[in-house]
């Protein structure tokens, strides 16, 4: 027998990691498997959510217990909490129990640590959620650690093949589940009413880019096509939001809602648009594809083209990464009226038909049953202890060798004149390498117009359109978080004369 405990060491906070647990959880433990969920760590700032768990699943909460990402490394006492838990779920002294960490590189770590200390009792699943690099990173440390790889999209799971060729045969692609009705509901036929456009989901700028919709809301206006547009969740770009919908009638916010009022609220909608920079595979965009709304998603490296397929769901909007909100917003809006001169119920029927073949949750939980036995029945590769990625000097946006990557690529700039692009953490935490750093660092660039024409670490910010007038040669992209999208515009650093310089470009594992 093996039993699964799948682990959330950052409370119980709405979002799609917390969503999976509790459905991969619940389909565990409907095959009749032993599944817990332990949930600890609770953050600040984070609206929690009552978990929707099968009652055969074993609820363990410890919010006593500190997310490991605040503890600086210091995580022992969480490693033996998850080896306390892992004992109490296991039917016998001999039962393997396979663990599923998630959010937390340290919470990886720790479950990494409880496996080199039991390889043959305790085991790992590795599931992966996001392109983000902070993700990327926690596979390229953990990796060892774990019996099998997962990718919720097939971009995530062929960037695992390419990081980690010698483990081919350990990884896999299983795309994210919801519920499917048998058949869509039906709707008013469009020319008798406006039509209706949906976002549900996280309120969060830099990586939803939420203030996209209110700017494509605009763009349908002036394009004379009527339209409501109802945004349900909540988040840090809440009040914004707030502040420009209370000027646009077309807009309505709703806060955050309980899923049996989110689902009504999907199946009166024609439309659900995603305008994510980065995305792994949305469940909300699944919820909405169930009860046959077409998508309307930007385009992102992971998960736009599983879901949308051929156009069958829907249409991809060329509202790529790096673009801001309004960019974003009137691509949506394109991509929306395109798609509203289609037949709209046609779209969405073959939306619910495409959740039904691909995305179903007997077909998850399937999957999710042969991975769980391939992490039981195959050893780690493990050699070597894993340090903590997290450390009290530095933020969780910076790498632990971030600081060796920027001065070795300042030394190869020496004596030429050099612009920083980035004025968040990353550039903070290395204010030291900046001072001494052999390159003549003449200005910094930020995409925050806050930030133009203010000083920092002594140096002007500049505008990333203005930078032809610094004199500089060459640019050095500051941030990890980013550093993908801000890669991928480097045309505009390079038509004012700039050469780009990049950190953390993808590398295999050494």
């Amino acid at each position: 027998m093996t039993a699964t405990l799948f682990i959330l060491p950052q409370g119980p906070t709405i979002g799609g990691v917390t969503t999976w647990v509790c459905q991969s959880a619940s389909a565990l433990a409907g095959a009749g498997e032993r599944v817990g969920v332990l949930v600890h760590g609770a953050l600040a700032d984070h609206t929690d959510t009552v978990l929707p768990l099968h009652p055969g699943v074993t609820l363990f909460t410890d919010p006593a217990l500190p997310a490991p990402c605040t503890l600086a490394g210091a995580i022992r006492p969480v490693v033996d909490r998850y080896a306390d838990v892992a004992r109490q779920l296991a039917s016998s002294h001999s039962e393997t129990v396979v663990l599923v960490p998630t959010r937390d590189a340290d919470c990886f770590t720790a479950a990494a640590r409880l496996v080199a200390s039991d390889p043959v009792r305790r085991r790992m699943l590795g599931w992966r959620h996001s392109p983000m690099p902070y993700e990327r990173e926690i596979f390229a440390r953990s990796a060892p650690a774990m019996s099998r790889l997962v990718g919720v999209s097939q971009h995530l799971a062929d960037e695992l093949r390419t990081l980690h060729p010698s483990r081919a045969l350990d990884i896999a692609c299983v795309h994210n589940a919801v519920p499917v009705p048998p058949a869509p509901p039906s709707r008013a036929p469009l020319h008798a009413r406006p039509l209706r456009l949906i976002y549900t989901g996280r309120l969060d700028e830099p990586f939803k880019r939420v203030e996209a919709l209110v700017h494509m809301s605009d763009a349908l206006l002036a394009l004379r096509l009527p339209h409501q547009l109802s945004i349900i969740g909540d988040g840090p770009s809440q009040p914004s939001l707030e502040a420009l919908a209370s000027s646009r009638p077309a807009i309505t916010l709703h806060g955050p809602l309980p899923p049996h009022q989110v689902a009504p609220a999907l199946a009166q909608a024609d439309i659900f648009v995603l305008p994510s920079r980065v995305e792994g595979l949305s469940l909300s965009a699944l919820e909405a594809m169930a009860t046959g709304c077409a998508l309307i998603l930007a385009r992102t490296p992971s998960g736009a083209t599983d879901l949308i397929g051929d156009d069958e769901a829907g249409m991809i909007a060329g509202a790529v990464p790096h673009q801001g909100p309004v960019e974003a917003g009137h691509a949506l809006a394109r991509a929306v009226q395109s798609v509203s001169f289609r037949d709209l119920a046609a779209i969405g029927r073959r939306a619910h038909a495409r959740s039904a073949r691909l995305f179903s949750l007997h077909r998850f939980t399937r999957a999710l049953l042969d991975q769980v036995a391939h992490a039981a029945a195959t050893p780690p590769s493990l050699d070597a202890p894993i340090e903590s990625f997290h450390d009290a000097r530095r933020p969780a946006s910076v790498p632990p060798d971030a600081a060796e990557r920027m001065r070795s690529c300042l030394d190869t700039l020496a004596d030429r004149p050099v612009v920083i692009f980035g004025c968040g953490a990353h550039t903070r935490a290395l204010a030291d390498v900046f001072a001494n750093s052999p390159a003549r660092i003449v200005a910094l660039s930020d995409d925050d117009p806050g930030t133009h024409g203010q000083t920092m670490l002594d140096r002007p910010v500049v505008a990333p359109d203005e930078l032809a007038r610094t004199g500089a040669t060459d640019l050095v992209l500051s941030s990890w978080m980013h550093e993908d999208a801000l890669w991928a515009r480097r045309a505009l650093f390079e038509r004012q004369g700039l050469r780009v310089h990049r950190l953390y470009a993808l590398r295999r594992p050494a």
